[in-house]
């Protein structure tokens, strides 16, 4: 079975619940498809997701979202780390 964030949406799963006290997360992950359904996952789960692909634009992300970010969720390894 494979899960896709696209596969979450076409099952019409609504968000447990929106709240704006819930954690920013910064979502580091360098696979598109895992980024997309980890970080689809996290807005169900009613959390606020700010994206990155990589540890530079993490770097950037977490420059520009200083003050939002709580939580960050990252792969354990990256290819050419």
């Amino acid at each position: 079975m494979s899960v896709s964030a696209d596969s979450i949406d076409e099952k019409g799963y609504t968000p447990v619940h929106k709240n704006e006290d819930l954690a920013t997360v910064l979502l580091v992950e360098d696979t598109e498809d895992n980024r997309q359904m980890m970080g689809r996952l996290l807005e169900l789960s009613g959390f606020r997701v700010v994206e990155a692909t990589n540890g530079e634009e993490a770097v950037e992300a977490d420059d520009e979202h200083a003050e939002a970010l709580e939580c960050p969720c990252a792969d354990r390894r990256y290819p050419n780390a």
